[in-house]
Formats: structure tokens, sequence, C-alpha cells
């Protein structure tokens, strides 16, 4: 058989495989209890699929003009920290019964990033392999039925769409993600890829714009507004809760306040030294039109966000995932040890780091509390950095590149 028929093959095999995983996680958890100790002493039982409910809960508040920032403990644990744009988002798949809806969610969430994906062109044998490395963090998304594939998708598709010159597209993801999770904030570093400045400036202006004002449409101006505020008041809340929580901050900030014992220490130096990092390659402009640098760009803006931020927990990793399967199919060279090392450091870190691979007190004593996830993703992110830095793009081959694409 031809080695690309057989990847293609393969990789239609692995995609059934993660559909199949995505319905039988996705329903275990809608129909699986779990029992929560509330702070006023009581118990209740939620589904298992706690989010999908807060996400449905976001859509059913807007309509109902209730605050969507507060503790509604008779329908779900935890709090939303979604903006009301994702009312809209999550509307479709709230309106049909649970069972229903939040397996086309995880569905939806999975076969996006698949999707987005599909516009880099890589062989059969290079998607296989990408998706071999995702399918883990694939299962964890369907298990905790969250975004964070679709803003993985939404940061690959502004990039994609900024490269093929089409702005309006482009800041179309960007700022979707922006008006529900603000991670794809990072996304307007590709504005410098572009050659059509004026016009991402102004589809950016257009779609903040737009977005600020489209759930008004289920619900009133004076409402969504004071839920922008809210929205505000809400994120700076969690992120000092992030900080003393074990599944949480699971960031660089996040590991070395558990290695030091030391939860006092600010995040804002990790965020400046972060951000300086991400953006000293920027400077490099004659490399700018090498589809390698421009690869790097895209794999640091995908784990930078992740690595750097006390928002990040398990499932938030697909993001970055994503981030270090692509830089592994493009640009790992199988006969580097210090690559080979770093991916294997990665897939045992960051990837494997929450699944049964570890035992699960081993994980409970020293892999969740110390933060373990982030290392692995970090390490990867600075030799990217040094790369972006190093390397001279003209003559520089990537691995598994269809350049007839």
């Amino acid at each position: 058989m031809n080695p690309s028929k057989k990847y293609k093959y393969a990789r239609n095999a692995l995609l059934g495989v993660i559909g199949l995983l995505a319905i039988l996680f996705s329903l275990r958890e809608i129909n699986s209890t779990k029992e929560w100790h509330l702070p006023d002493g009581s118990v209740k039982t939620y589904r298992e699929a706690n989010n999908y409910m807060i996400y449905k809960g976001v859509f059913e508040h807007t309509l109902k003009q209730t605050n969507l920032y507060l503790t509604y403990s008779d329908e779900y644990t935890d709090k939303n920290h979604y903006g009301p744009l994702f009312s809209l988002v999550i509307a479709p798949f709230a309106l049909l019964p649970d069972s229903i809806g939040v397996v086309f969610w995880v569905l939806a969430n999975i076969f996006f990033l698949i999707y987005a994906l599909n516009y880099i062109p890589i062989t059969s044998k290079g998607q296989f392999l990408l998706l071999l490395l995702l399918v883990n963090d694939f299962a964890n998304s369907a298990i905790n039925t969250q975004i964070n594939v679709s803003i993985a998708a939404m940061l690959v598709l502004a990039f994609v769409f900024t490269i093929k010159e089409k702005p309006q597209w482009a800041t179309f993801f960007i700022f979707l993600g922006v008006f529900i999770k603000i991670y794809t904030i990072v996304g307007l570093a590709f504005f410098l890829f572009s050659k059509q400045k004026l016009k991402f400036i102004g589809y950016s202006v257009m779609w903040t714009v737009v977005f600020f004002v489209l759930p008004m449409l289920i619900s009133s101006p004076q409402f969504i507004i004071q839920t922008y505020a809210d929205w505000y008041h809400e994120l700076v809340d969690k992120n000092s809760h992030n900080i003393v929580s074990t599944m949480q901050d699971v960031s660089l900030q996040g590991a070395l306040r558990a290695i030091l014992k030391n939860n006092t220490m600010a995040t804002w130096p990790f965020f400046v030294f972060g951000s300086m990092a991400y953006l000293i390659p920027f400077v490099r402009y004659r490399q700018f039109k090498f589809e390698g640098f421009r690869y790097l760009m895209l794999i640091s803006t995908l784990i930078f966000p992740v690595v750097f931020s006390s928002g990040s927990e398990s499932p938030t990793y697909i993001i970055a995932v994503t981030g270090i399967g692509l830089w592994a199919i493009l640009f790992l060279n199988p006969k580097n040890k210090m690559e080979v090392s770093l991916l294997i450091i990665a897939i045992l870190l960051t990837i494997l780091s929450s699944t049964d691979f570890y035992p699960y007190a081993f994980r409970s004593a020293y892999l969740y509390p110390y933060k373990v996830k982030a290392i692995g993703a970090f390490l990867i992110w600075i030799y990217v950095i040094y790369k972006s830095l190093t390397v001279k793009f003209d003559n520089f081959k990537l691995n598994h590149y269809e350049l007839t694409n």
C-alpha cells in the first residue's frame, strides 16, 4: 500500500476513535452525578458535566437577565467566568435535551479544531502523528466538556486567515474568542504578518462593536453593559482564588509558588517576563515572509497564554498541546537529542500528567500540587523563542509540509 494512503487510513481511523471517545465520555459525564459539600454545610448532587451546565446557565440567565456571575447552587457548582457573547454560542446546544446537547457540544468543539488544523498543509503522516499527540487532550476535553478546544481552533484560524490576507476572518476569530474567554487577544500579534494593516484595524473595530452588541438581541442593552462590568470584576476575583487552588494556576508562576510554598508571590513579574520573551522575536521583521518563522510564532502564541495564565487548568492545555504538536510535526529533528528529549518531557509532564499513566496517589501528592503540567510546555516554549531568534529561515524546510497546497 502507498505510504500516503496508509497514513490517510490511519488518520481517518483515529478520527473515528476520537469521535467515539467524545460521545462516550460526554454521555458518561451528563448521566453521572457527584456530591458537593456547599459552604453552608449542605450537600447537593450535581451532574459530572458541571461545566456544560454552567454554559447552559449562561444562556438561560442572559434570557432572564439575571447576573451571570453569581453562584447558582441549585443548578451547578462553581461559577461562570465567560462573557455574555457566550450565551449565543451555547444557545443551539442549550435548547436541546441535555444528553443530546452535551454530545453535540463536545463533538463541535473537537471537530472545530480538527477543521482548523486542516488549513495547515501537512502530509497525511503528519496529520496522523499530530492527532496522536492530541488524542489524550481531546478525551480530557470531552470529560470536562470545556470550550478550550475551540479557543485553540480560533487562534489557528486567526493565523491562517492572516497569512491568506483575509483580515475580516482573522479578526473575526480573534475577537470572537476575546469576547468569550480573553485568551485569543494574543492573536493580535498576527497583525504584524498582514499586508493589509488598515483593513485589519478596521475589521478589529467592527467585530469589537458587533460582538459587544450581539448579546443584546436576546437580552437588553442595560443588562449586557452591566454584565461586561460584572465580568471584569469576576475575572479579577477569580485570579485571587486561582493562586491558592490545587487544580488552577497550572502555570509557570503556579509551579514556582508551589515549589517555594509562597502563595503571595506576585503574578505581574511573570507576565512581564513572558510578554517580553513572546514579543522579542517580532523585531526580526525581515523573517516575517518565511513560513518557518511564522509557524514558530503560531506555536509560541498557542503555548504562551496557557503557561503564563493563573486561570489555566488541565483542560486548558489542549491549547498549548496543539502548539507542542505542531512544533513536533513541523520542526522537530529526530536526530537532535535535545529536541527529542524536550518532546519526551512534554509528553510525560504535560500530556500524560493528568491521566492514569501515573497512579492517582502520585498525581495528587506531586503532579497536581506542583503544577508539573506547565513545565514541559514551558521548556518547549523557551526553545521555540530561542529558535525564532537565532535561525535564518530563508533556507529552512519544515517537516511534513506540503508546499503544493
